[in-house]
């Protein structure tokens, strides 16, 4: 019995057009695991910025009332906590470019995470 040729090539675009579909599939499911993890990587950090920023606006607070007490005044010493702040701000605000940089290339790394595990495991 000799070949259908005909045959052949139907077979092979058939074989094809699955191999496509399986290869968008993984392709959307590994973007998918991708997405999740950077998604809950950034509600972590959402939730513990929160938790930052009232823990800092407590020690502000319990700050400005200990100054205050030591000095005797409300103005200096809630002025004081204040000016601490404004230094900080400032700091932050002619830092950004590096911090902006640092930030974009921990978000790269977290999201290419699993390549080089993807790698080393097929090899």
């Amino acid at each position: 019995m000799e070949p259908n040729p005909a045959n052949f090539f139907s077979e092979s675009k058939k074989e094809f057009d699955q191999y496509v579909r399986d290869r968008i599939w993984l392709f959307k499911l590994q973007a998918g695991e991708k997405s999740a993890f950077v998604a809950s990587k950034m509600a972590l950090m959402m939730i513990l910025g929160v938790l930052i920023f009232f823990f800092t606006f407590s020690l502000g607070i319990l700050s400005g009332f200990l100054l205050s007490k030591l000095t005797g005044n409300y103005f200096i010493g809630f002025g004081t906590v204040t000016g601490i702040y404004f230094l900080l701000i400032l700091v932050v605000f002619y830092s950004r470019k590096s911090l902006q940089k640092k930030m974009v290339d921990y978000f790269i790394r977290l999201f290419f995470a699993n390549i080089k595990n993807e790698t080393d495991e097929s090899a």
